[in-house]
């Protein structure tokens, strides 16, 4: 009788522990919503910039070169004393000279001298003085109206005409032109600190009557 009482008891006990066993399974299963909730899909990783390498030269960013200035191209005109024409060079960037297309230009009477102002070549002859229009690009020579052309005080004594030049700079004074009437030819120094450097560079050949030279720079 004894033996029978502790039967079912051991019978509760095992049942209560394959309850309990079955219990702590369930808890361990996981739904498939945990499942999604607990492993959201990846945030995609952010590019990192490479790191400079030390050392490193950084490229840089290419510096637009500047065009050259334009330089306004200047002219050189030799009068004649026993000719009624006027030459004309073009006087180039390393100082040589070229002749202007239509050299030399018919005037009506010989030159006793020649001078500058502004964009204007004034030829003084035994009649009185005559203005001629220098065209920009090619020096080529036009008679304009004297009467029309303001003159300021610093070309008042060209106009009056002291006298005729045989020597005369070009507008940047790097080089210097000069009459050797001698030996018929037109001297072109570079000039250095305001004097001409011995000996000449060129030697241009001119009429033995040449009276008078002078720049115009348009």
């Amino acid at each position: 009788m004894r033996l029978l009482r502790h039967r079912p008891n051991q019978f509760a006990i095992a049942v209560a522990a394959i309850l309990l066993l079955l219990l702590l399974l369930a808890g361990c299963v996981i739904s498939p919503r945990r499942v999604v909730a607990e492993n959201p899909s990846p945030t995609p990783t952010p590019t990192i910039s490479p790191t400079p390498t030390p050392g490193a030269t950084p490229s840089a960013t290419p510096t637009p070169t500047p065009m050259a200035a334009t330089v306004s191209p200047q002219f050189l005109f030799v009068g004649e004393a026993d000719a009624p024409v006027v030459t004309a060079f073009r006087i180039n960037s390393d100082g040589s000279l070229a002749p202007v297309p239509g050299s030399p230009f018919a005037i009506k009477a010989p030159a006793q001298a020649l001078a500058a102002a502004h964009d204007i070549l004034l030829v003084t002859t035994e009649t009185g003085i005559t203005a001629f229009h220098v065209e920009k690009e090619t020096g080529f020579l036009q008679q304009t109206d004297l009467a029309g052309i303001p003159m300021t005080a610093r070309d008042t004594p060209s106009v009056a005409g002291t006298g005729p030049q045989l020597a005369v700079l070009d507008s940047g004074e790097r080089f210097m032109f000069v009459v050797n009437a001698n030996q018929a030819e037109l001297l072109q120094y570079r000039v250095e600190r305001g004097k001409p450097l011995s000996p000449p560079i060129a030697a241009i050949p001119i009429p033995h009557s040449a009276t008078s030279i002078t720049v115009v720079k348009p």
